[in-house]
């Protein structure tokens, strides 16, 4: 969490008042590894790392993908003014 908490702050710091960033991540616990590495994150979680940046979260959406069952969260985030 510590990783991603220090790029969410520096978009935080690169957006004006009121800007908005759209983030898209996989849903679940832990990491997979592979081609790329992947981490899990539950919705709770990466919306109190979003917080933590200076944003605040308008909305999100839980998705699984039909095609190979992935589970997905997207958020839409503002930066607080």
């Amino acid at each position: 969490g510590e990783k991603i908490g220090a790029v969410l702050s520096k978009i935080a710091q690169a957006l004006r008042p009121d800007g908005t960033i759209i983030v898209n991540t996989r849903h679940g616990d832990g990491e997979k590894n592979g081609d790329y590495q992947t981490v899990l994150w539950r919705q709770d979680d990466f919306a109190r790392l979003l917080a933590e940046a200076g944003m605040t979260v308008l909305w999100d959406e839980f998705a699984v993908n039909t095609g190979n069952g992935d589970e997905w969260i997207t958020f839409l985030a503002v930066k607080e003014s």
